[in-house]
């Protein structure tokens, strides 16, 4: 068998792995009809968008702490907006969360919550 060894530094890394885990999930949520009628949460929705793109681009630690204070407003008075719960997406704000925390912790943000 003609197995091939690949480096280390030419495997993904766990961070893209976050990252793009935290794009499949908000692309689901996007994806949802009726979305763009709730202005307040299709603004912060699409700030999310905008700096999640700036960290596929870049992999900067501080794109992953802004996107931790935008994701945080999708939740007013600490509670999931009914707009998620009525479309069934809180699996998709879960992933999301859980990526992000991962994320925090590749690159030692811990503090950042």
């Amino acid at each position: 068998m003609d197995e091939v060894i690949r480096k280390v530094s030419d495997m993904p890394s766990n961070k893209k792995g976050y990252i793009y885990g935290v794009k499949y999930y908000y692309d689901i949520i996007m994806r949802t009809p009726g979305l763009s009628q709730e202005r307040v949460i299709y603004r912060v929705l699409t700030d999310f968008g905008m700096e999640l793109e700036d960290l596929i681009k870049y992999e900067d630690s501080t794109s992953v702490i802004n996107l931790s204070d935008i994701f945080k407003r999708l939740y007013p008075d600490g509670e999931v907006h009914e707009l998620f719960e009525s479309n069934v997406l809180q699996t998709a704000l879960d992933g999301i969360s859980e990526c992000l925390y991962r994320l925090k912790k590749e690159y030692h943000l811990e503090r950042w919550n």
